[in-house]
């Protein structure tokens, strides 16, 4: 396969070489058809003259060959293309999978990170409403307990109760206040889980991209291996068909992969065949 490329990337050197020659040669041509003399019949209609009509046979050959070489030109780059993904597939895999193992990693990493600072932002919640919950159930039952000892008219219970109003009064302002303290960490945390995650987008696409590099080298290797096996099963097949194996052979149509090669079919086979008695 790679004297293969380079015979075709030799090949395709030369084209370009000869289409720059033509295409230079073209206008000379184009104004020698313009400037040809031409002679005029009793109707004053014009006639080519011998020379016009070598001039517009030479424009014409040359235009010929300029298309030609153009419609080789794109056959070739085609053809070049496709081997040049063959021939560097194993390089490519390997590539694609050392890039597919580090872009792994950093999904797993970042995958890790994120959920670490969700945890941390779920506990600190959790702590939050917790706090806020005790501190009012707190509140509340030191108000009741007001309540029955103003009822009953103990002095030392409603002292007892006041003090217990007032620290549970405290203990809710201090978690009002821990609550305005956490809201800028909580912000905090949150922006980083949203660097986090565009970061984790981003390493997820890097980790696609080296999965399809991978997958692209594949398809180029085993493309390769499946048409060199159908060309040799062509041969085989044509041989069997020489001696008149017609079923199951009539059955068969087998594609091939590379740029311009179309599948064969058991007519194939047939003509083949008789090429080769011929």
């Amino acid at each position: 396969m790679k004297q293969q490329l380079k015979d075709r990337q030799a090949e395709k050197a030369s084209v370009i070489a000869k289409l720059e020659k033509l295409k230079e040669a073209l206008p000379g041509l184009q104004r020698a058809e313009r400037e040809a003399p031409v002679t005029r019949n009793f109707l004053g209609n014009p006639i080519p003259t011998a020379e016009a009509r070598a001039a517009t046979a030479a424009r014409q050959e040359v235009a010929g060959e300029i298309a030609a070489l153009e419609g080789r030109l794109i056959w070739l780059d085609q053809q070049i293309s496709h081997m040049e993904q063959v021939v560097n597939a194993d390089a490519q895999i390997a590539e694609g999978q050392k890039l597919e193992v580090n872009a792994q990693g950093k999904v797993d990493r970042l995958s890790d990170s994120i959920q670490r600072v969700r945890q941390r932002v779920e506990q600190i919640q959790q702590e939050q409403q917790q706090a806020e919950a005790t501190a009012a159930n707190d509140l509340l039952g030191a108000v009741q307990t007001l309540a029955k000892a103003t009822a009953s008219g103990e002095a030392s219970a409603m002292t007892a109760a006041q003090a217990a109003v007032q620290a549970a009064t405290v203990a809710c302002r201090q978690a009002g206040l821990g609550a305005e303290n956490n809201a800028a960490l909580l912000a905090a945390l949150e922006a980083e889980a949203e660097a986090l995650r565009l970061e984790s987008d981003h390493a997820e696409s890097e980790l696609t991209a080296a999965r399809n590099k991978v997958k692209a080298g594949l398809r180029a290797k085993y493309g390769a291996e499946w048409d060199k096996l159908a060309d040799e099963l062509f041969k085989v097949g044509a041989k069997l068909a020489s001696v008149a194996v017609q079923y199951p052979l009539s059955q068969v149509k087998v594609p091939r992969l590379r740029p311009g090669a179309a599948s064969f079919d058991y007519a194939d086979l047939l003509s083949a065949a008789r090429e080769v008695r011929q």
